[in-house]
């Protein structure tokens, strides 16, 4: 096959068209997935993010985007399979709440061992749905509802976006058509994930997360505390379940109560 010069200008137009969309869908779910990050505590710690954070998010929205992609294309592939020479609609639909709720579960987790890669943490860590019932099952009579909410609507927003997803390429596929209506809550519903996954990933970290780090400071005290989020600024720690601040000029020494090698 030969292509012209004329045809692979069309293609690096079309690629280049694809990366500003992608782009600006990553930025746009960037900002709203730290926005719920910062919700529990207060959205005036949002202006301490730089460039650190930014690359840490915009990795783990890429990769999750991914692996929705993949997991949905499979959740497709399984759903036409088994739903061939079935008639009764209802038996689809039931087919396809089942595909989505183990496509939901997996997304879950993949999108926790993402989060857990990118920071560094190790399996304790992970932000997933059988780890955090696990965590409130063990600290019921402590835990917060919120965690508990954000958990619930993250899971089930999950299974819910899947679930329409295989039914619109299904039917986009023999010939049907994707309504405006469709795409505009799919796009409320996508927004609404990651506002309220940054919530519950945050909350995670402030209620549950069992990573200490001691803090010395410049005049020799030490504070014990979970680290929420560090910049080239400084460090957002909870201590004591409040919210400080330290700016990294007041900081010393850092120290993780993790030994490697360990149990």
């Amino acid at each position: 096959m030969v292509c012209d010069g004329k045809s692979e200008r069309s293609v690096l137009d079309d690629l280049t068209k694809y990366v500003q969309v992608i782009t600006v869908v990553i930025f746009l779910l960037f900002s709203i997935y730290n926005v719920g990050y910062f919700a529990p505590v207060g959205m005036h710690y949002i202006g301490l993010i730089d460039a650190t954070n930014i690359l840490y998010t915009f990795g783990l929205i890429f990769m999750v985007l991914a692996g929705f992609v993949v997991v949905i294309s499979a959740s497709v592939a399984i759903y036409t399979t088994l739903t061939h020479g079935v008639r009764r609609k209802w038996i689809k639909s039931l087919i396809n709440f089942v595909i989505s709720v183990i496509a939901g579960l997996l997304v879950n987790v993949f999108a926790s061992a993402i989060d857990g890669l990118l920071r560094g943490y190790g399996n304790s860590d992970l932000i997933s749905i059988p780890i955090i019932l696990r965590q409130i099952l063990a600290n019921i009579e402590t835990v917060d509802r919120a965690l508990i909410s954000y958990g619930v609507f993250v899971f089930a927003i999950s299974i819910g976006l899947i679930f329409v997803g295989i039914r619109e390429y299904t039917s986009f596929a023999t010939g049907g058509q994707i309504h405006a209506r469709t795409v505009i809550g799919a796009a409320i519903a996508i927004a609404a994930l990651f506002y309220l996954s940054g919530a519950l990933v945050s909350t995670y970290y402030i209620i549950l997360s069992p990573r200490l780090y001691t803090f010395n400071l410049k005049d020799n005290t030490h504070v014990e505390g979970k680290i929420f989020r560090s910049s080239s600024n400084g460090f957002i720690v909870v201590v004591n379940g409040n919210i400080v601040y330290y700016p990294k000029d007041e900081v010393t020494k850092v120290e993780s109560n993790r030994q490697f090698g360990s149990q």
